[in-house]
């Protein structure tokens, strides 16, 4: 991946250059490549040692022990420092030399990194002519360059970092030492620094294909699909016919039409088909731009969570992009969560005080906290039993419902969308204007079928009206809900609709109607027991 040498067989530290006996160091072997582990991992189960990358691979092919074949997870295994401290200062002190030829350091396992990390660790020596020095030093560096591979094995990329910037320290110009520094650090979401290396190798060696390759990686993990083209045209150029650069070039030619397609949707607001195809690129290259478009068009119709979890990632990939923050306080926003909402907005404006828009919506939710404040002091409100006083009382807070709900604007399957329209359903019924309470909730329930409150306010309005069937029906299909079927509001809400649905059906004078009625009575009641 990150050269054209093949793998080694192992990903532990060599045994043949251990220089502690095989019998204290047996303990300490991976068993898996027979090395000494690296980033050493225990099992529950047998308490074997592993090396991390070792282990991983393992379970990546099967999630068994190699020792007892027991079932084993990722949670079933622990880091040797964390599940036996004693044994891990022995590991550190075992005693090893420098895996490069030629040098003579010999010191502690714990010591081994610092010491092939370093740029004076490694150098020729004063007396030595000109040409000797210089093949010293690339020898060294190809060793350093390898060590930096072993890390790459290990998942540990700062590491390589650190490694591969210490062969180019040695010798400053050899393509593959930027070529593998880039590669690493773009997995470390660092992608200008991989694009500065990037074109560093590919001026210090204009054939080397795999600079330009992730050098139009580092591109498009920036959002510029323009520049990643144009660098491998550039590959293409001094290599042409490449297949690599040719398939590459292929694809974000069609990313590039893609996203193309996804903005021209976005503005005509097909909003479901701007996020398929901005997610059929994150596939291809998981750019943060483009996730936060995804985040938006799922902002604007009502998929908080989803959006709220895309724009999370983009933080965790870039803490200090606002756009990611101002995203995700409108994901918050809509999901109800205001407090959270409004600490990203600030964080939002913190970053970039310029924006307005981000501006303008933190005022409105600071707004629309006061409004569902003010309409739930007014709900708790204790009033007379007078007719005229409970109207007053309700057409209050319904009054605060109605302008928080043209406050936010917000796509009516939102979460936040749902709680006020269950509000004004609620203020509706206590003004006895059942049709409109029952419209709302069914807005609440297209929104949210599981939403109890929506349910009961529906039945006690059907109720109202003496619509005692229709609520029936409704409470029956709120007891299939797996989340509702043993709730005792729900149950007991059913047994005084039955009661009155049953008192209503004798009253008919439809002989048919009260047969077919009671017949759908059974068989609804049969669906309910036995669901």
């Amino acid at each position: 991946f990150f050269s054209d040498r093949p793998s080694p067989p192992h990903m532990g530290f060599p045994i043949t250059h251990v220089l502690t006996s095989k019998e204290k160091v047996s303990q300490f072997t991976c068993k898996i490549c027979n090395q000494l582990a690296k980033n050493a991992f225990v099992t529950s189960c047998c308490n074997d040692l592993y090396c991390n990358a070792c282990l991983e691979d393992w379970l990546a092919e099967t999630p068994h022990c190699s020792t007892c074949n027991r079932d084993l997870g990722h949670d079933d295994v622990v880091d040797l420092k964390t599940a036996n401290p004693p044994k891990f200062r022995i590991l550190s002190q075992v005693q090893c030399q420098c895996p490069i030829d030629g040098c003579a350091w010999k010191g502690d396992y714990s010591e081994l990194s610092s010491h092939l990390s370093s740029s004076e660790s490694h150098t020729a020596s004063p007396a030595a002519t000109a040409a000797s020095q210089a093949t010293h030093l690339r020898a060294q560096a190809d060793a350093l360059n390898e060590q930096g591979n072993e890390q790459v094995k290990q998942r540990a990329w700062v590491d390589a970092v650190t490694f591969y910037t210490t062969a180019i320290d040695l010798v400053p110009n050899v393509a593959t030492y930027y070529g593998n520094r880039a590669a690493a650090r773009l997995v470390l979401n660092d992608p200008k620094e991989c694009i500065s290396d990037c074109k560093r190798a590919v001026a210090l060696d204009p054939k080397y294909i795999k600079g330009y390759a992730w050098l139009a990686q580092g591109h498009m993990a920036c959002g510029e699909f323009d520049k990643a083209a144009a660098a491998l045209d550039q590959g293409l150029a001094a290599v042409p016919g490449n297949e690599e650069l040719l398939e590459r070039h292929c694809k974000i030619s069609q990313v590039m039409q893609s996203e193309q397609r996804a903005q021209a949707a976005y503005q005509a607001e097909d909003f479901r088909s701007a996020i398929a195809l901005w997610d059929s690129i994150i596939r291809y290259a998981n750019v943060p731009s483009l996730n936060l478009w995804a985040a938006r068009a799922e902002v604007r119709i009502g998929m908080s969570d989803r959006a709220l979890c895309r724009s999370l990632r983009v933080i965790t990939m870039d803490p200090q992009n606002s756009d990611a923050h101002a995203v995700c306080g409108m994901a918050l926003l809509l999901g109800k969560q205001i407090d959270q909402a409004l600490k990203y907005f600030m964080e939002a404006l913190r970053l970039n005080p310029d924006d307005g828009d981000v501006a303008r919506t933190c005022k409105k939710a600071r707004k629309l906290k006061g409004l569902l404040q003010d309409a739930k002091v007014v709900m708790e409100r204790r009033c007379s039993r007078r007719k005229a006083d409970r109207h007053q009382k309700f057409q209050e807070a319904f009054d605060l419902y109605t302008e928080a709900l043209a406050l936010v604007e917000a796509p009516t399957r939102a979460p936040i969308s749902a709680l006020l329209h269950a509000h004004l359903a609620e203020c509706l019924l206590g003004l006895d204007r059942c049709e409109d309470c029952i419209a709302e909730c069914c807005i609440v329930i297209d929104a949210e079928d599981d939403n109890l409150d929506a349910w009961l306010t529906k039945v006690k309005a059907l109720h109202k009206l003496k619509r005692h069937y229709e609520a029936l029906v409704d409470i029956q299909r709120l007891r299939q809900h797996d989340l509702h079927r043993k709730n005792s509001k729900v149950q007991a809400a059913y047994e005084k609709t039955w009661v009155r649905a049953q008192a209503a059906l004798d009253n008919t004078d439809d002989e048919e109607e009260r047969l077919r009625k009671r017949s759908k009575f059974i068989d609804d009641e049969c669906k309910t027991t036995y669901h």
